[in-house]
């Protein structure tokens, strides 16, 4: 009897602590992160022995689903800094896009060939050449913008790293406070949810510790997290120029502790993250756009290169240019350092720019030009119209042909970044659809089944009745014996 009282007060035990952690378990399913908790029971010679709570978990998988993670947040960044050049580059079905506005320069260049005397033509020619000039500024703009919005979100990323770290390492603290036995998987999850914010910056690894806490290590394998926080380090730059580079030291790079971890280092440090919007930021601002800005450069150098060798009314090619000019100076090709952000210091000179004091007639008689030439003399700007037609040598440090047209040239540009854009876009994908698969098998693995927990609900309440009745029954029974004794 006295057994059957015990199995039955065990069971209730049993039932009651399996209902708490059901009913715990439907209240949590929503929350971000819950793990499926359940009450763990061991069995011994006194029968059933509360073990404590444990959380269902699979850290591999979700080390796994972290590490996609971080690589789709790097390539979100990417998708979105690529989308906003090409918006930028223009829309060919719109023509408003670079070679357009550059092809309209050189068919206005080819009308006032054929009528030099029009004054309208002319003005035509000089207002085109303006357009290229400030699809150039823009577009370099566009591309520094970029550089400079990279460089912040770094800047914030840090920050927001830094805190979580904090926390993590403050959650650590406090699992490992709580007394022996005691329920520390609600503190798990917090701390488990941390990380996860965190692989969205930067990926991480974890190493297990006494007292549940755990040591966070980037892929690499630097320390972040043990029993302090060692934080990222990251200076924001004041402004951003195409010159602006890290080997130039006009820009931070990311260390911790003195340990250099910049993934775009000139020599790649070996301890930089490999994913994360945190890389992918410091590709966008150091690599990415500089090469954007690059291929914008070396169009901008070979066009007003050519033009100045076109222009026969240039007597010091010192101090005069052509159509355009480097701010208000000759461009000089053969210098490279000249040659970095000339597309946004790229001027129309103000010699054959009405809107600037100068005389569109010089758009056909040379920019040089001291007197009108005659009405229908044509040399000149058809010298300037063949810059166009001619096959022109570009640097291979932009990736493009070596030698086409300024035309051909620039809509390759166009592609090539378009190109950019569409593989990101393709790899953004596939990588979502990889990550939604994870997070599919991480929830069956570790999140609640609210139809399984409703069912475990009802079997535990009969349980509980059951024994509940036995319990009763044994009772009424010994009551019953010690009357009669």
């Amino acid at each position: 009897m006295f057994n059957s009282i015990y199995t039955a007060l065990q069971g209730m035990q049993y039932a009651s602590k399996k209902l708490e952690v059901s009913a715990r378990n439907v209240t949590g399913a929503n929350q971000e992160g819950y793990a499926r908790k359940q009450a763990d029971y061991s069995t011994g010679p006194l029968g059933l022995k509360f073990e404590g709570i444990v959380r269902a978990e699979d850290i591999n998988l979700s080390r796994e689903l972290g590490k996609q993670n971080s690589t789709l947040a790097g390539l979100n960044v990417e998708i979105a800094a690529r989308t906003a050049l090409v918006d930028a580059l223009g829309d060919p079905t719109k023509g408003n896009d670079l070679a357009t506005v550059i092809s309209n320069f050189s068919q206005s260049l080819k009308r006032l060939g054929d009528q030099p005397e029009n004054a309208t033509v002319q003005s035509e020619a000089a207002g085109r050449a303006r357009d290229v000039v400030r699809m150039m500024s823009s577009l370099t703009e566009t591309v520094q913008h970029q550089r400079q919005q990279a460089d912040r979100g770094i800047g914030t990323a840090v920050g927001e790293v830094n805190g979580m770290l904090h926390s993590i390492n403050t959650l650590n603290q406090r699992i490992s406070e709580l007394p022996a036995g005691a329920d520390r998987t609600d503190l798990v999850d917090q701390r488990e949810r941390e990380i996860a914010k965190l692989m969205d910056y930067i990926p991480v690894r974890t190493i297990a510790r006494e007292d549940d806490r755990v040591t966070v290590l980037t892929d690499t394998g630097v320390t972040l997290v043990n029993d302090e926080v060692h934080e990222l380090n990251f200076t924001v730059a004041p402004a951003m120029e195409a010159k602006s580079s890290l080997s130039g030291g006009q820009l931070s790079g990311l260390s911790v502790d003195g340990i250099n971890i910049t993934p775009t280092a000139i020599t790649k440090a070996p301890q930089a993250p490999r994913s994360g919007s945190l890389q992918a930021l410091f590709v966008l601002r150091d690599q990415a756009m500089p090469q954007a800005q690059r291929q914008l450069d070396d169009l901008a150098s070979v066009m007003t290169a050519a033009f100045q060798g076109a222009d026969a009314t240039i007597t010091n090619s010192g101090t005069q240019g052509s159509l355009f000019l480097d701010g208000s100076s000759p461009h000089d090709r053969s210098n490279a350092v000249s040659i970095v952000g000339l597309a946004g210091r790229l001027t129309l000179n103000p010699l054959v720019d009405p809107s600037a004091g100068g005389e569109a007639w010089r758009m056909r008689d040379g920019a040089n030009a001291t007197v009108r030439g005659l009405p229908g003399d044509a040399t000149q700007v058809r010298a300037y119209a063949a810059v166009f037609d001619n096959v022109q040598t570009f640097s291979p440090a932009t990736f493009l042909n070596t030698q086409d047209s300024i035309q051909n040239w620039a809509t390759d540009f166009i592609s090539f970044q378009g190109s950019l854009r569409v593989a990101a876009e393709d790899k953004g994908k596939y990588q979502q659809t990889l990550v939604s698969a994870l997070d599919s098998r991480v929830a069956a693995r570790q999140g609640v089944d609210m139809d399984q927990e409703m069912q475990d609900v009802m079997l535990f309440e009969r349980t509980y009745a059951a024994s509940a009745q036995v319990f009763e029954t044994a009772s009424k029974m010994f009551d019953e014996l010690l009357q009669r004794v």
